[in-house]
């Protein structure tokens, strides 16, 4: 069955996510895994409610013979921001990626001209990640071609960027909590989470998590802050959930969530409730943990063999969830965003975003931020995105 899966998974992934070549000098033994105890929740209806879209309050379109392919956002103050890479798009063969940051007022709406951050020669992107602290943003994106992590940092409000960490490793995922930066990143069998310094260097040894067998393909890390420090997850064969204080030592043995990555994966997470979505084929579980206690398990389904790609925010005691996929239950809307209310042990209310734009979405970034009260999303279209449109949630 393994070999299967892994068969399956790199007919449809070998040309999007090439292998990665960093290398690990000292790593942990492997330490044994306790499964989670007690009976699985039984998966939760998903017929939704349709509401009408929100309202558009920004957009900007790609240059001429470019794509938008990777989005990523964050909220610094009264001012949010979202984080971008262009590409050179030739029939499909993506080259020269340049990621840049576009500031968002309060209102969602764009202030200044977009700030260029880098540039790589290959389009092929392992991840992108942006977080602040209320007076700046780092954001850093990995190089799948060279198994290579880039970082810069620029100030909230205006300026340009200044060019910070460069590293080894793939799939960055970064946050800040509470006077702490922490980068996440995935490399052969393991995770690891390093701390960065407020311009956007490594500050000490990172950290080291055993991520199972490595088929090159899995092992989304995810990355979120907590009461007590950080949540990390990710793995192939298990995913497993790691919950760390803020020197990333773990404070309870971790949480084997009994499935493996796949494609797409999305946490968020308020002061004691974590959600992860983790998308199947087909479809996405989305899991709810208090500390080391699951105490739900939804399923949605849609997204095809590459399963439902899903942003995840946390609204108070509940969550937010965006996503795109097929939608049997109005076809009217077929293709367009859905933003979801999730609460653990409840059936889900959605409403329609966009639904008055009829192009391709399936599988598209999209990301979640909070401005002011407000929640807002940004998206792009699926595989070659001309356009990113910024809009309010209409909420369920």
């Amino acid at each position: 069955m393994k070999a299967l899966r892994g068969f399956l998974f790199a007919f449809l992934l070998i040309a999007a996510l090439p292998a990665c070549t960093a290398t690990v000098e000292t790593v942990p033994e492997k330490q044994p895994t306790p499964p989670i105890t007690g009976p699985v929740p039984a998966p939760t209806s998903t017929v939704p409610v349709p509401i009408p879209p929100g309202e558009i309050t920004a957009t900007w379109k790609a240059a001429p013979g470019r794509s938008f392919t990777a989005l990523a956002s964050a909220t610094a103050g009264t001012e949010g921001a979202i984080a971008y890479a262009e590409v050179i798009d030739s029939a499909g063969s993506y080259t020269q990626a340049r990621i840049k940051l576009q500031r968002l007022d309060s209102a969602g709406a764009t202030r200044g001209e977009a700030v260029e951050l880098g540039a790589m020669e290959s389009g092929k992107l392992s991840g992108l990640t942006l977080a602040s602290d209320g007076a700046q943003y780092i954001a850093c994106w990995g190089d799948a071609d060279n198994s290579q992590i880039s970082c810069a940092t620029v100030s909230a409000g205006q300026g340009s960027a200044s060019p910070a960490l460069s590293m080894a490793g793939r799939a960055p995922a970064l946050v800040y909590n509470a006077g702490t930066w922490a980068l996440a990143h995935s490399a052969p069998n393991h995770l690891a989470v390093v701390k960065l310094t407020s311009d956007g260097f490594a500050a000490g040894s990172p950290a080291w998590f055993d991520a199972g067998e490595d088929l090159s393909f899995g092992m989304i890390p995810l990355l979120a802050p907590t009461k007590l420090g950080f949540v990390l997850a990710g793995g192939w064969d298990d995913v497993r959930v790691h919950q760390l204080d803020f020197a990333f030592a773990e404070v309870a043995a971790p949480v084997d969530l009994g499935v493996f990555s796949w494609t797409f994966a999305a946490i968020a997470a308020s002061e004691t409730k974590v959600a992860i979505s983790l998308a199947t084929p087909g479809g996405s579980d989305v899991f709810f943990l208090d500390g080391v206690t699951l105490l739900d398990k939804q399923s949605h389904n849609g997204g095809g063999k590459m399963g439902l790609r899903a942003a995840l925010a946390a609204e108070g005691t509940s969550f937010g969830m965006l996503s795109a996929s097929a939608d049997d239950f109005s076809p009217e809307n077929d293709g367009a965003f859905r933003y979801h209310t999730l609460t653990p042990g409840a059936v889900p209310d959605v409403a329609y975003l966009l639904s008055e734009d009829h192009r391709n979405y399936l599988s598209a970034p999209g990301v979640l931020l909070r401005l002011k009260d407000e929640m807002f999303f940004a998206v792009t279209q699926m595989n070659a995105g001309e356009e990113v449109v910024v809009a309010r949630t209409h909420q369920p």
